[in-house]
């Protein structure tokens, strides 16, 4: 117990002496003092300026100071580097012909760029042109639409002209459309016209020669209407953006037309020629009525036997038929009297023809009636 007594006595000695930076006694022979000589550990982010001897504080932390969330960094202190959340990710733009794949936020690449489908051409890809683009047209000339009457197609023909008036191919894309005389839309149709389109074009007459796009037209595709002459309406656009707005071509025949149709009597019928005195000079049996159209033209085939006549059945003397042609809405737009061969009772005659000239229209419903003479 004594000797416990004495080592505490002695640490309490050291304490006093020696104890947190207090200075034992001073050059004023004055009280020992009591106050820290303060070891500074500099203020962080999160802590205050520090003691490291007494854990005195002084100011305040720094606070972070944040570099924003990257693609691949997630939110962080430039001070401390410590860090908070998490990476944004990248936001890729695809890979394209000329660029890799790219982050359109930070800028990264990843992978090599596609590269263009040609070396000499339009790219298929991205449609841009690479190599040495041709001459731009600045002209159209040589505009004509013909018809092939043997193979049954309008033929329309045009030229491009460079700045020097040469003629030239381009890609383009014509619209076309066909209106006849009587206002009807008969063809619309947009073509694309490529440099395999151009061919060599001649007038023997002239002894020309000339290059030309040909669209071709056949008459299965134009739908038939009322009249077979109008115009051709074409728009053209070249592929390097040229454009020429709406003209026109006249169309003076060939386009084609509605069937018109002839409603015909009902047959067999017996038709009466009179003598000027009123009695029946002879006789017909009609059996049989066709009829052919050809442009505006009708032509009537009658086939018949004949059954009475007045000068008996041995006299040879042609028969006779009165016919008139209605259009639909009860209009005679042509009369006329048949005659027959000169035959005998009881002989026939086959597909003798009747004409009405310049009458017929495309479309119209007709009815044929046939008739006494007398």
């Amino acid at each position: 117990m004594k000797k416990m007594t004495v080592c505490l006595a002695i640490v309490f000695m050291l304490f006093s002496l020696f104890g947190c930076g207090k200075n034992n006694q001073n050059n004023n022979n004055e009280e020992p003092s009591t106050e820290c000589t303060h070891i500074w550990k500099s203020a962080t982010c999160e802590e205050p300026k520090t003691c490291s001897l007494c854990s005195k504080t002084e100011g305040e932390a720094l606070g972070h100071s944040w570099y924003a969330a990257t693609c691949e960094k997630p939110k962080t202190c430039s001070l401390c580097s410590k860090t908070e959340g998490e990476a944004l990710g990248h936001s890729w733009y695809a890979a394209t012909c000329e660029n890799p794949k790219t982050c359109y936020v930070c800028g990264k690449t990843d992978g090599k760029p596609l590269g263009h489908t040609t070396s000499n051409g339009e790219c298929d890809r991205c449609k841009e042109y690479i190599g040495t683009r041709p001459a731009s047209p600045q002209y159209i000339s040589n505009r004509s639409i013909n018809h092939d009457d043997n193979n049954g197609y309008f033929y329309f023909l045009f030229s491009f002209l460079d700045e020097n008036d040469n003629e030239m191919k381009c890609d383009a894309t014509v619209k076309i459309r066909i209106v006849n005389s009587k206002n009807e839309t008969v063809y619309s149709k947009t073509h694309t016209v490529t440099e395999k389109d151009f061919g060599i074009w001649e007038n023997k007459y002239y002894n020309e020669e000339w290059l030309a796009a040909s669209i071709y037209i056949h008459d299965s595709d134009i739908t038939p209407g009322l009249s077979t002459s109008g115009k051709i309406y074409y728009t053209i656009t070249a592929s390097d953006g040229s454009y020429w707005k709406e003209c026109s071509l006249d169309i003076s025949g060939d386009l084609p037309v509605k069937q018109a149709k002839l409603i015909l009597p009902t047959l067999p019928k017996t038709i009466i020629e009179f003598s000027y005195s009123g009695s029946v000079y002879s006789t017909v049996k009609i059996t049989n009525i066709t009829y052919e159209i050809s442009d505006d033209d009708l032509y009537i085939y009658f086939t018949g036997e004949k059954t009475y006549d007045m000068e008996g059945d041995r006299y040879s003397s042609t028969c006779v038929v009165g016919w008139k042609l209605y259009d639909s809405e009860g209009y005679i737009v042509d009369s006329g009297t048949f005659y027959s061969p000169k035959i005998a009772v009881g002989e026939k005659f086959r597909d003798e023809v009747e004409y009405a000239w310049d009458v017929i229209e495309p479309g119209e419903i007709y009815t044929l009636v046939i008739s006494n003479v007398g």
